[in-house]
């Protein structure tokens, strides 16, 4: 499992539908949720989770699409199976794994040191734990 830690920048409620927004040194991420803890507040310092195989990559930022969180990180390994490669990932001082198909690295072309853009949707994050 992907950990970032963050800090909430600010809570957008309606209903039960929550849009939070958390930053981190470079890069801003966008979260939907569902449920919030109690203790989350604005300027919480929280630990973020993606599972592998919601990490889309690009060559390229894509402006008009409508995945809000696009992150430059670099490509540290790359190990092909005969179906799926994982990509290991640095961004900022996290480690981070990606998930795709050994079809679309290939086509890809994915190299060990390429910069690269990990997408990931809103609806794809979640609050681990609050710090």
């Amino acid at each position: 499992m992907n950990t970032i830690q963050a800090q909430i920048t600010a809570i957008h409620s309606v209903n039960n539908l929550n849009i939070i927004e958390s930053k981190t040194d470079n890069d801003t991420f966008i979260m939907m949720s569902l449920d919030l803890p109690a203790s989350l507040e604005k300027g919480s310092i929280v630990k973020l989770a993606i599972k592998p195989t919601n990490i889309m990559l690009a060559k390229e930022k894509i402006e008009l699409l409508s995945c809000e969180n696009q992150l430059k990180a670099k490509i540290v390994k790359i190990e092909k199976g005969e179906l799926l490669c994982s990509v290991t990932l640095e961004y900022l001082q996290n480690t981070l794994e990606a998930i795709i198909t050994r079809k679309r690295a290939n086509a890809m072309n994915l190299k060990t040191d390429e910069n690269i853009i990990l997408l990931i949707k809103a609806s794809d994050i979640y609050m681990k734990e609050v710090l």
